[in-house]
């Protein structure tokens, strides 16, 4: 599963990428999706 997003800070980066690590695959799933259709 590859995914980036860009972020001002790296604070904010950091955050971001341990609160997606926490998703069940179930959810980082449905997350991507969302994402591709906001594209």
């Amino acid at each position: 599963m590859i995914h980036f997003e860009k972020f001002a800070t790296r604070s904010e980066a950091t955050k971001a990428e341990s609160a997606f690590k926490k998703l069940s695959r179930k959810n980082k799933d449905a997350y991507l999706e969302r994402e591709e259709e906001n594209e």
